[in-house]
């Protein structure tokens, strides 16, 4: 988001777009529950934010207008998914990335077999699917994995230190991943790192 003008489609009760704005020129929050648009006003309000009340699917927003579009866990909500694929693309300039995950359907049924599907889901997808489906929109897609791993560290204490860590050198599996998650262009892009996160 650095650098970037940024819409944030489904943001919720607003903490995504507040991060992203740490670094963006300004974001704007999109969400179609009015209570979470004055939840988001009121807790995460900022002169680098704009929250407003729309569907992911039919923003209203102009068109060409956002150098980086976001849809964290959304579009498994919506029924008619497929318009936030074009919207995010018509919001798009032309050197813009859309970001976009979604749970894994296959992993996510097994480990659900028991309880039964999501029922806030409206569509959840294989990998197969979600890469077809950024494909039909988008000429450029670079697709990731999301798991939730355990982890070992070793940090000293009472000190803030340098890190160094190592990942196995594995190649990333669809078929058990947690979540996809996708960067699609409407250009060509360059860089696929891994990255790590521990809380």
């Amino acid at each position: 988001a650095r650098g970037k003008r940024v819409a944030d489609l489904g943001s919720g009760s607003g903490y995504g777009s507040a991060a992203l704005a740490d670094t963006a020129v300004h974001v704007t929050g999109v969400e179609v529950s009015t209570q979470a648009v004055e939840y988001a006003s009121a807790h995460y309000a900022s002169s680098k934010v704009d929250y407003v009340c729309a569907s992911a699917t039919d923003t209203g927003l102009p068109k060409s207008a956002f150098d980086l579009v976001v849809a964290f866990e959304v579009i498994e909500h919506l029924a008619n998914w497929s318009d936030l694929l074009r919207e995010a693309k018509r919001l798009l300039t032309p050197g813009g990335q859309f970001v976009v995950s979604t749970p894994n359907r296959d992993y996510y049924a097994e480990s659900r077999r028991l309880a039964g599907p999501n029922p806030i889901h409206e569509h959840e997808f294989s990998y197969e699917e979600f890469d077809s489906a950024l494909r039909e929109i988008f000429p450029y897609v670079s697709l990731f994995v999301q798991n939730h791993s355990a982890a070992v560290v070793f940090q000293p204490l009472g000190k803030t230190a340098g890190v160094d860590m190592r990942m196995e050198k594995a190649a990333a599996q669809a078929e058990g991943a947690h979540f996809f998650l996708a960067v699609c262009a409407l250009s060509p892009q360059i860089g696929s790192p891994s990255f790590v996160y521990l809380p």
